[in-house]
């Protein structure tokens, strides 16, 4: 399995071409993406979201409709099944515990990559 930070569907195309590799992107909770499904650079203000509120916001509407919000205000598809919050600051854990709990409340499970079954075109 190859765990990939961007949601571009070529890395997912390429595994497949690859005979079949699992490839699982990520939604990074506390990153700004572009209008490509790209992280946006951290040099960039508004790159790196620090705001609890903002950053739940963001995992509810991810878990609800598949979705997230670029920086410049326009929605996406986020075609994963994972979530990553950076544990480069002082909130990870806690912020972690709140999506975690936001996951459960909506349905889902929280689980290892290992266990995930491996998506088919029709998952994403």
């Amino acid at each position: 399995m190859i765990i990939k930070s961007s949601i571009s569907p070529c890395i997912r195309n390429a595994g497949a071409k690859c005979g079949g590799v699992q490839v699982e992107t990520v939604f990074h909770a506390d990153r700004a993406y572009d209008a490509e499904g790209l992280l946006v650079s951290r040099k960039r203000p508004g790159a790196v979201i620090h705001d609890r509120q903002q950053i739940m916001a963001r995992v509810s509407q991810f878990l609800r409709h598949g979705t997230a919000i670029t920086i410049a205000g326009n929605d996406i598809q986020i075609p994963t099944r994972s979530i990553l919050v950076h544990g480069d600051n002082a909130e990870a854990v806690t912020l972690a515990r709140a999506i975690r709990e936001e996951v459960e409340r909506l349905g889902g499970r929280v689980l290892p990559l290992s266990q995930l079954s491996p998506l088919s075109q029709k998952d994403v």
